[in-house]
């Protein structure tokens, strides 16, 4: 700041007014810097084709403890070169996208392995289908066709059945129930009616069955024959069983009584054809 004072001894001498002194703080002196001006850019040591004028790197100085003399020599930069490499994790958070070119495609699967998988998802899906049909046909249930007259009027041929097999693991066989036998003798399963149990007496008079000298009820529809059989005793686990249709059936009359181990399920229901599905008790 610079003041214009005068010697106010002197008698012509005449007061400065203020705005002189106003004039004088607000403009600033040749040597003084303007703060509202820019500051000039800092030379650098880049060529004019550099893409980035950066300032050149200040020499390494000394701490505060004293200078430090310094044998490494730092490269300078090359100012063709970029200062960094875009990435595809850092467009992918930027929402931009690199050419194909600059993408990992990978590789494509052979034929092999396309069809080693396709395997493997087959294998997947049949094996237990086959292992839970197996479950089920041997231990729980099975459809079956009636084949032949013998068990007529009650069921009639190609007449489809399920034959439930689960129950017999839980209790014997009963008087009346249709099975279905496994007979060694016979190629093709048979089916017919319970009749007489493990330790009765079983005879037949002129088509009328006996059991220890008893006429049986039987309430279910049967053909009537003049036919005679027995007496005979049924030893432990072994059943007398007949046909419905007696004047045409192949049963324990021809080859006597049965053991239980031929028995592999009994008639549960008929499904097919549809206005005679039945539940059989």
């Amino acid at each position: 700041m610079i003041l214009n004072l005068r010697d106010a001894t002197a008698p012509n001498s005449v007061p400065q007014k203020n705005c002189s002194l106003t004039r004088a703080i607000m403009r600033p002196t040749a040597d003084q810097k303007n703060p509202l001006q820019p500051l000039p850019y800092p030379e650098t040591t880049a060529g004019p084709d550099s893409p980035l004028d950066l300032p050149a790197a200040p020499p390494p100085q000394g701490d505060s403890h004293g200078p430090q003399n310094s044998t490494q020599e730092t490269d300078s930069p090359d100012p063709h070169e970029p200062l960094f490499t875009m990435t595809s994790d850092m467009t992918s958070d930027m929402g931009l996208s690199l050419p194909m070119a600059d993408m990992e495609t990978p590789a494509k699967p052979s034929l092999l392995a396309v069809l080693l998988s396709a395997l493997k998802e087959v294998a997947q899906i049949i094996v237990p289908a086959i292992t839970l049909t197996l479950i089920i046909h041997l231990f729980l249930a099975q459809a079956t066709v009636v084949y032949g007259q013998s068990m007529q009027p009650n069921l009639q041929p190609m007449e489809r059945l399920v034959i439930e097999k689960l129950s017999y693991y839980l209790h014997d066989p009963g008087r009346a129930e249709i099975v279905v036998l496994d007979l060694p003798q016979m190629q093709e399963l048979m089916i017919k009616r319970i009749i007489g149990l493990p330790g009765e007496t079983v005879e037949i008079r002129q088509g009328r069955v006996y059991i220890n000298g008893i006429e049986a009820p039987e309430p279910y529809d049967h053909a009537a024959s003049d036919s005679f059989y027995g007496p005979i005793t049924l030893e432990a686990d072994t059943y007398f069983v007949l046909g419905d249709n007696r004047n045409n059936s192949n049963d324990s009359r021809s080859f006597g009584p049965i053991h239980r181990s031929s028995i592999t399920g009994r008639a549960w229901l008929r499904y097919w054809p549809l206005h005679r599905f039945t539940i059989f008790q």
